[in-house]
């Protein structure tokens, strides 16, 4: 018996050589390809980052951002990532399909498999690890599921049968994203540690991070995200919002940042340490998210005449920064878990707690003095004499609103008592008067010493 092969299709499998299709081309003096590669493909190519080892030319992996990249690339299905770049000393074998045109040739490039890669990541560690991790939690949920699947037919249990294999199609296509969605790869040829290491602080150094308030902004994937653009269209924020950074210089045109109005609205709908997972999200709606913070915003303006103020141009931001506590983020932040609390937890109403506020409103004058109210009743670090805003630490605000929840529910008689005066500053002692002799020791000590020596 002769064995035909010829009818059968090639066996690439044995083949220690991948041929792929990219560009090469020169950058920063240096040969670079570029291909575009599947997920599958990329974790075929480069080994698993390890988060133990320190990588040569790189810095240390943080597991929780490659986690994240993780959770994140198998949630969304219209997932995006910039480029990975890799590093290798040697150049591949390229073959022209084209005409070299401007300094870039179209072909193939081969890559040699060996037991030990000649591939580095220059930049994309977090990433690539995510794909890994992605990649193995898919395989496991869908061993278990397959396993659920056996057993709701053993049980012919109808509901949790349709239910996992519904589930286990939903993981499927997970995985098919693996060999159908790509992800650009450029390669970069380069063995000089010095030189590899100054890229990689090149690329790091040029790539401009984003700021809470831009991801606040573009995050669609969050209600109370969607919800800022027309949150921020209130009278109170609408051309006085730093859209782009997270901190307000001291000077600042803006009374707040896009960040710390997606604090303030969180914190009206959880809570100040109410977190918003899965389920929380899936019942909230961008409506009611807007339609709840310009009712808070609204009561903010009606409970404190400084608010108002600034609504009506009568005073400028930075002037509230340097004459209450309503210029610091942190307290809005305070007042809308606190509106939170009692509306969710204690049945009171918006009136009710307008009321309350417009009690408070009389006793936030900064800077914070020995006789302030917050001072004598909440006390530090809460509040620290000199200081213009409370302490953004979590424990130290969550303890402000627990007062203001329990002042709002108890009613006390020292908010309706007329703040305390500020302390008037010890008076400068009155200089002692000097003799002729004394004056001359003090302003001309040249002429003492020389008297002394004759």
């Amino acid at each position: 018996m002769t064995l035909d092969l010829s009818a059968l299709p090639a066996a690439t499998g044995y083949s220690t050589t991948d041929v792929y299709y990219g560009t090469r081309f020169i950058q920063g003096g240096r040969t670079n390809y570029l291909l575009d590669l599947s997920l599958l493909q990329i974790l075929a190519l480069v080994p698993r980052p390890n988060p133990a080892v320190l990588t040569v030319g790189n810095r240390r992996i943080t597991p929780k951002h490659a986690s994240d990249f993780a959770a994140y690339l198998r949630s969304a299905p219209e997932w995006v990532v910039p480029g990975i770049i890799l590093r290798g000393e040697r150049p591949f074998e390229f073959v022209s399909a084209t005409a070299e045109d401007a300094g870039i040739a179209f072909g193939s490039i081969s890559y040699q498999r060996t037991a030990t890669s000649d591939l580095h990541i220059l930049d994309g560690q977090h990433r690539i690890l995510g794909m890994y991790e992605a990649l193995d939690g898919i395989n496991a949920d869908i061993a278990k599921t397959s396993e659920s699947i056996i057993s709701a037919r053993r049980n012919q249990d109808t509901n949790a049968l349709r239910d996992f294999e519904k589930k286990k199609a939903g993981l499927e296509l997970q995985a098919k994203r693996f060999t159908s969605e790509h992800i650009p790869v450029q390669v970069m040829v380069e063995g000089d540690p010095a030189k590899y290491r100054q890229a990689f602080y090149d690329i790091a150094e040029n790539a401009k991070g984003i700021t809470a308030s831009v991801r606040a902004r573009f995050d669609s994937r969050k209600a109370v995200n969607r919800a800022l653009e027309n949150v921020l269209n209130h009278p109170l924020l609408t051309n006085r919002t730093e859209k782009e950074t997270d901190r307000l210089p001291k000077k600042s045109p803006y009374v707040t940042t896009a960040k710390h109005v997606i604090e303030t609205v969180r914190a009206l709908s959880v809570g100040y340490e109410g977190r918003i997972g899965k389920r929380v999200e899936s019942q909230m709606s961008d409506r009611d998210v807007e339609v709840n913070s310009e009712e808070f915003f609204d009561l903010l303006v009606r409970s404190f005449p400084p608010l108002a103020a600034i609504l009506n141009g009568q005073i400028t931001p930075d002037q509230l920064r340097e004459t209450s506590l309503l210029g610091s983020p942190v307290f809005w932040r305070i007042l809308a878990a606190t509106y939170h609390n009692l509306t969710v937890e204690h049945a009171f109403s918006a009136q009710m707690v307008e009321d309350f506020f417009a009690k408070l409103a009389p006793h936030l004058e900064v800077p914070i003095h020995e006789n302030s109210l917050l001072l004598e009743r909440v006390g530090m670090p809460s509040f620290v004499p000199g200081m213009s805003a409370p302490s953004s630490r979590r424990q130290d605000a969550v303890q402000v609103v627990d007062h203001f929840v329990s002042w709002a529910i108890d009613g006390p008689k020292f908010l309706d008592a007329k703040p305390k005066a500020r302390p008037k500053p010890a008076p400068e002692p009155e200089p002692e008067e000097l003799t002729d002799e004394q004056t001359d020791a003090i302003l001309r000590p040249e002429l003492t010493r020389a008297k002394a020596a004759k």
